[in-house]
């Protein structure tokens, strides 16, 4: 885990505890560097999620006791990813706190800060087909959680279609990257990402909005490639 420098590390072990266990539980379940059984939503995915939360709150000024406790938020928010969604989440957020109360020193209002920061991750869907997350309205830290689960489509290309990639080793597995099925997927993201807006001030400085432009264009290339040249 990269913790970002504002965080010494010396100062916060049951911090650092609470997060090595739930990367290790992460590998465990999930396998490492998605080996077996799920492409994405693994410790790659979790410890992502950890550090670009950490990121945003110390670039926000936060003390570094909060940029700890969304590091934990982000290790496991999805670390009962077997579960549907919404379930998956409270079930994850349960297991959070539980590890907290195990290893000690830390108040509720810091375990409910992990909870419902975790929480704030679970996707709805409306009528339109607009996907959206569930902060509480106004609530920097379940904000930041929510930011950092997406940070990706705000990432260079590069990261931004590897980690798509994954994904749709996750969701469609044995399918190949030039099948229908990837077609569709491009598709999936194209209208996703456009469709997207980060809650906080911090995710649009870190995870640009150019990026995103230019995740969209690539998508859009790809596609176009397709059309061209299908198959």
């Amino acid at each position: 885990m990269n913790y970002p420098e504002q965080f010494v590390i010396s100062e916060n072990p049951e911090i650092v505890e609470v997060i090595s266990l739930g990367d290790t539980m992460m590998q465990d379940r999930y396998g490492k560097q998605g080996e077996r059984p799920l492409a994405y939503h693994c410790e790659i995915h979790s410890r992502d999620v950890a550090e670009d939360a950490m990121a945003m709150m110390a670039y926000a000024g936060r003390s570094q006791r909060l940029i700890g406790l969304m590091g934990i938020a982000g290790t496991y928010h999805d670390i009962e990813h077997s579960l549907s969604n919404g379930d998956n989440e409270r079930a994850s957020a349960d297991v959070a706190v539980r590890e907290m109360d195990k290893i000690g020193g830390f108040s509720l209002e810091e375990k409910g800060l992990v909870y419902y920061g975790i929480l704030a991750t679970i996707t709805k869907v409306d009528s339109n087909g607009k996907v959206s997350q569930s902060p509480r309205l106004h609530v920097f830290t379940d904000e930041v959680v929510a930011d950092a689960d997406l940070a990706h489509l705000g990432k260079p290309t590069d990261i931004f279609l590897a980690a798509g990639d994954r994904l749709f080793k996750e969701r469609y597995p044995g399918s190949p990257l030039n099948g229908p099925e990837y077609a569709a997927f491009d598709k999936f993201q194209l209208d996703f990402i456009r469709g997207h807006r980060f809650y906080t001030l911090q995710a649009d400085l870190l995870f640009p909005t150019v990026n995103q432009r230019a995740n969209i264009c690539a998508i859009k290339q790809r596609i176009a490639d397709r059309t061209i040249n299908p198959g």
